[in-house]
């Protein structure tokens, strides 16, 4: 899109996001354009609905989102496939994918950045995610590590159920780690997760500015949500979750911090 593209901050104040012993900062350079950013507009003709024929879909476009409807489901998610091409990679660097997604019936669906001629592989990974009837955010992030790759492609797999699936807001972003450019980013709230590590319960202090709370595995898939109500402080419980790294987001009308924690 050649709109003006908004300032956008996301913090990620982590631990072993490159596999280091010492923590890291990683950040969005203030006001900089993604490597990909999709508002589904009328005239952006970049995305393509490949449809088999053991399946029956269509794509439209309307108020900025992308709408899939799946009339015919199939054996295989990748039978209805919803792709744009041209997405540049580059070796050894991380990407964040963030992207809004509802259907009208509950959909498992898979999203992967890969390579756009055989052998077809998933630079990302291949991440699934659910998608239900209320607008829902998915973020994940993925080491580039294979070679440069300036013609990848991003997909989505919509076919294993018949509904009617809207994706919007799609970002892919490569993440730099730099001191320097975290010090042209203004001051952000205090925010406060503890105990880390954790066992029982986490404590969020500090959150009245923040819209939403989700908790997510270190593949992206979202564990716990929380819709927030200006609280300053709210308590998140955890016991049923397996031992392990995960990232905690807060999203406000315009940042995303993110913390990780560790499930003891």
């Amino acid at each position: 899109s050649n709109s003006t593209v908004k300032s956008v901050q996301i913090l990620f104040q982590a631990i072993d996001w490159n596999e280091s012993k010492m923590p890291i900062e990683l950040a969005f350079r203030r006001g900089e354009l993604p490597d990909l950013e999709s508002k589904f507009e009328d005239t952006d003709n970049t995305w393509s609905l490949a449809v088999q024929p053991q399946a029956k879909a269509s794509y439209t476009r309307s108020n900025g989102s992308a709408i899939v409807e799946v009339t015919q489901a199939s054996t295989d998610g990748w039978h209805v496939q919803f792709v744009k091409n041209e997405v540049s990679l580059k070796k050894d660097k991380r990407y964040l994918v963030s992207f809004d997604a509802a259907a009208t019936v509950e959909t498992g669906i898979t999203n992967y950045l890969g390579k756009a001629a055989s052998p077809y592989n998933a630079y990302s990974g291949y991440k699934g995610f659910t998608l239900t009837k209320d607008l829902q955010n998915f973020t994940y992030s993925f080491v580039m590590s294979e070679a440069d790759d300036p013609k990848s492609r991003i997909v989505f797999d919509f076919g294993l159920k018949a509904s009617k699936i809207s994706i919007k807001n799609l970002v892919v972003k490569e993440v730099v780690s730099d001191q320097v450019v975290l010090s042209v980013l203004p001051s952000l709230p205090q925010i406060q997760v503890f105990p880390n590590p954790a066992s029982e319960f986490l404590v969020m202090k500090g959150i009245a500015d923040f819209k939403s709370f989700a908790l997510i595995d270190l593949n992206g898939k979202e564990l716990i949500s929380k819709e927030l109500n200006g609280e300053n402080e709210t308590n998140i419980t955890i016991a049923g979750l397996n031992v392990g790294q995960y990232v905690v987001l807060l999203r406000s009308a315009d940042a995303i911090i993110s913390k990780k924690i560790i499930k003891l």
